[in-house]
């Protein structure tokens, strides 16, 4: 169970400020706010307090969908929890009361309430690393052994011509015992080279408009063009995405990492030429406001630093 008083001192901190030394020696007060937590997707139910099974961001009924369903919010995660330890007496009925409403029925003190200007479900981050490559992008290299065989795919895969700056793999992939994300993306940038030919071509678009849509997501810098093609991609691969479910290759599609993948739209979209941000950066990010101390009290007029 997560507990919120490990977490009492940030949250302190967050309301009234802290005093952080520079490493010029000057002193300012900061204001550490939860800006956005970056984890793969079992983390971000535990930390979301979300059923598993259902979307951390929003409340859509079907992780099919196209399109993402009404936002989660944290007042009412807070409310339905709250909710449920008045109206329960075991721990049974407690969670069976919370995933009745979507929440995992999990923790009892989620350690962000209280924080100051924070949205848990808005402060999820979309995730390069976990999220496509790890996720997507081993999803449809598993449905490959569904397209062909093992000792097919392996054929094709080895036999490829080498090219500069792509790894090439001789013995193919069912030897692979643990794919890590480098190796996830480097079979990626071969990957429609071993279908072409063997599968139908439904098949070779989407999987082409999965690539074009995780390659986009991975610009340093987004505008409303490149969002655009984002969104051409995405709507691309739900037009054909049917053929793997005819194929026998998914029973269905109702798989979290796919349906994350607009909320990289939306959260571009609200965040216009701003940095990517990926797993290079720590797991938990937090977005400082600092005042330079002048005189013993806050200089909110500008930014400039004083001797």
């Amino acid at each position: 169970m997560i507990q919120c008083a490990s977490f009492l001192n940030l949250v302190t901190a967050g309301k009234e400020g802290m005093e952080v030394t520079g490493g010029d020696g000057k002193v300012c007060l900061v204001f550490p706010i939860l800006a956005c937590y970056i984890a793969d997707y079992p983390e971000q139910c535990l930390v979301t307090c979300a059923k598993y099974g259902m979307c951390p961001r929003c409340m859509s009924e079907s992780l099919g969908d196209r399109g993402p369903g009404p936002p989660c919010t944290q007042q009412d995660t807070l409310a339905t929890i709250s909710n449920a330890v008045a109206a329960t007496t075991s721990e049974a009925q407690f969670q069976r009361f919370c995933k009745e409403n979507l929440v995992s029925g999990g923790v009892h003190c989620p350690f962000w309430e209280g924080f100051p200007l924070c949205d848990i479900h808005l402060s999820i981050t979309p995730d390069i690393l976990h999220q496509l490559y790890q996720g997507v992008i081993k999803h449809m290299i598993t449905w490959c052994s569904s397209l062909m065989d093992d000792e097919e795919l392996d054929h094709r895969v080895s036999t490829l011509p080498p090219c500069f700056g792509l790894r090439h793999f001789k013995g193919g992939w069912s030897h692979l015992c643990q794919i890590s994300g480098k190796e996830c993306k480097n079979m990626a940038c071969v990957l429609l080279g071993c279908l072409v030919g063997k599968v139908p071509d439904p098949v070779i678009t989407s999987y082409r408009a999965l690539l074009d849509f995780i390659y986009l997501a991975q610009y340093p810098m987004h505008d409303d063009d490149s969002l655009d093609y984002m969104e051409n991609a995405l709507n691309l691969f739900h037009e054909h995405k049917h053929i793997l479910i005819n194929l026998g290759v998914r029973e269905y599609l109702d798989v979290p990492k796919f349906h994350s993948m607009p909320w990289f739209i939306m959260w571009n979209q609200s965040r216009i030429l701003v940095r990517q941000i990926t797993t290079t950066w720590k797991c938990l990010s937090i977005s400082i406001s600092i005042w330079p101390r002048m005189a013993g009290k806050p200089q909110t007029s500008g930014m400039r630093y004083h001797k």
